[in-house]
This record gives structure tokens, sequence and C-alpha cells, in this order.
């Protein structure tokens, strides 16, 4: 993901990315030996995201949450294959989860007005499943910084832009329909481990639940903000989403890391 501009914008006053103009560069592959440009594309400007692979009619693509829309790419030839135009009409608005991919659907959001999207795709094009209405109030899922994750036929993440205008929650993957959410009014990012999601919130409450799509249900919880005999919290904000590797829970807020040894179950 590039998403850069001409030379001169540079030039332009900070804040006025309005007179910014796109050069064709959303996103671009690399020889990884040589770090030679191979192909760019995408008349758009930089977002949060990140390409996501996806295999559809027996053709690899590479999925792009650009500022504007969501680009289909074919990765051979860098090819743009098609578009969905996505993204609020704010100017500070952006365009960050990578897209969710299950089977050949695919899920887009954002938090700022137009919410959520599923789409099915194809290599030649795409067909709405569902798609948000303008009442925010009604949409399913408005994700900012998190992605969800979907677990057979449920998808379950963050929704919301800023405190106390978020939380956690659960809906239908294939209708978008609320399942349930809960009153932390907080942003969280989560994990999938084992039938379980690790949920970590903004403010350093980490919470252990289990994959559940009738109700929100805490195994177990943490507060890392709180100062202990043998631990410091790790400073706020806890924007990064937790990561396991061998056995390993690695946390961080602000100013440091916290690794946590999981324990089997006896």
């Amino acid at each position: 993901m590039v998403g850069g501009s001409p030379a001169e914008d540079a030039l332009l006053p900070p804040g006025r990315i309005d007179r910014v103009s796109p050069n064709g560069s959303a996103v671009v592959a690399f020889d990884l030996q040589t770090g030679a440009e191979v192909w760019k594309v995408g008349d758009d400007l930089a977002s949060y995201s990140s390409p996501r692979l996806m295999t559809v009619d027996g053709v690899t693509i590479v999925l792009v949450f650009a500022r504007d829309a969501l680009l289909a790419v074919d990765v051979a030839s860098g090819k743009s294959l098609w578009s969905y135009p996505h993204r609020a009409r704010i100017l500070e608005s952006v365009n960050s989860i990578v897209p969710v991919v299950s089977g050949n659907r695919v899920l887009i959001s954002e938090c700022y007005e137009v919410g959520a999207a599923l789409l099915e795709v194809n290599a030649s094009g795409y067909k709405e499943i569902w798609k948000d209405p303008s009442s925010r109030r009604q949409q399913a899922i408005r994700a900012h910084w998190a992605t969800p994750i979907v677990v057979g036929d449920w998808l379950f993440g963050c929704s919301g832009r800023n405190e106390p205008d978020s939380d956690l929650r659960c809906i239908r993957w294939d209708s978008g329909e609320v399942a349930w959410s809960d009153g932390r009014r907080s942003r969280s990012s989560l994990m999938y481990v084992d039938g379980h999601f690790v949920v970590l919130d903004e403010s350093g409450l980490m919470q252990l639940i289990k994959v559940n799509p009738e109700k929100l249900d805490v195994i177990a919880e943490i507060d890392l903000s709180i100062r202990s005999k043998n631990r410091q919290p790790l400073g706020n904000p806890y924007w990064a989403a937790p990561a396991i590797s061998h056995g390993l829970l690695y946390v961080r807020g602000s100013d440091r890391v916290l690794c946590l040894e999981l324990i089997p179950e006896a």
C-alpha cells in the first residue's frame, strides 16, 4: 500500500489533503530479491489498510482497501479487475481494516459514516449481499482500526469511532443482523485462539471470551492498567492488538511490552 502523489504536492500546506492528487500508486508490487518495481495500480491516495490475498475462479487476486474504494487486482499482471467505492465524505476519514474474507465473500467497514458492506466477489466483479444504511444507529458494524474476525456464520469485532461511541459486538455474517453488543463503550481489538478471543480495550482491560453468538461470554479478565506487586502498567492507550507465538501472549501499551505464558487447562 503506497498511495503516493506527485512531488509538487509536497509543497501544499499541512492539512490540505483535499488538494492532493493521486499518481496511480495505490498499491505497488516489488521484486522480493532486488526491490525493483514490478507494477503499480490504482489512482487513489494512501489508506491505513494492508493488502489481502484471495483466490477466486482459480485466479489469485489481491484485495486493496484503498482510501476511496475496495480494489481487486490480478497479482500476476497488476491489472485492475474491479473497484467498489466505499468511503465517508468526511475529509479526515480513513479506511484501515484489512478486508475480511470467508469463502467468496468479502466484508469491508469503516466507522466515520458509511459503515460496512458484504460483497460476493469473483475475478470479474462483485455483488452486494448487504450494505449498511446511512443511519449510524442502524449500522451492523463500524470498524475503526481493528479488523473484525469471522468464525463460522458470525463476525466479531469492535464498532465505533471513539469513546463512548464504541462497543464490542457479534453480527450474523450473511445478513449483518446484530446478535449482541456489550456496554464497554471503549474501542478494542481481538485475537482468535482455540475457540476464544483475547480482547484488549484501549484502557487496558484484557479479557478472554468464548466464541459465543448468543452472548458476551467472559471466561477471565485482567486490568493491565492497574499496578501490582510484580507488574507495572503498560501505559495508555492500548491500541496494538495482542499477539501469540509458541504459547506466549504479547501485549503492548504505549511504552512497554508484557509477555504472558498461557497455561493449558489441566
